[in-house]
């Protein structure tokens, strides 16, 4: 094991998570959720996607077809992302007011850089993640 190398990237730690039966279970959870209505679930999309953000690298997806599975719910994540970022777009344009208000304005640059992550993690060769997090996310960022 390597001093740089993440946790969960070794064989063993791949099989555990694939065996892991909670685990899988939070991921059909997300993807139930990601398939919610963006407009009605705003805040529960906006969370599993941000996971799918966290859970998205290499080994650390738990199953053996992984690759399909895992591209299929990031793509799903980047799209109900970006609709989220239109959604919270079009109330500013109903409600001008939100343009000036600077919580607004971080909002909806932490979704452009959320979308933006994940429509990268769909390219091939897979980027490395970014080092800094999305400007609502605080000092948390693996």
């Amino acid at each position: 094991m390597s001093a740089t190398q993440p946790p969960w990237d070794n064989e063993l730690a791949a099989k555990f998570l694939g065996e892991c039966l909670p685990y899988r279970s939070v991921l059909k959870s997300i993807y139930s959720t990601l398939r919610l209505e963006a407009q009605k679930h705003p805040h529960e999309v906006r969370a599993a996607a941000a996971l799918v953000i966290l859970l998205c690298r290499e080994n650390l997806w738990p199953t053996q077809q992984g690759t399909q599975e895992r591209d299929q719910i990031v793509h799903l994540a980047a799209r109900q992302t970006t609709r989220l970022k239109q959604l919270y777009e079009q109330r500013a344009k109903i409600k001008p007011e939100l343009q000036s208000d600077p919580t607004y304005r971080r909002l909806l640059t932490s979704l452009d850089q959320e979308a933006r992550i994940l429509e990268s993690r769909l390219s091939d060769p897979k980027p490395a993640m970014p080092k800094e997090p999305p400007c609502t996310w605080g000092e948390f960022w693996p």
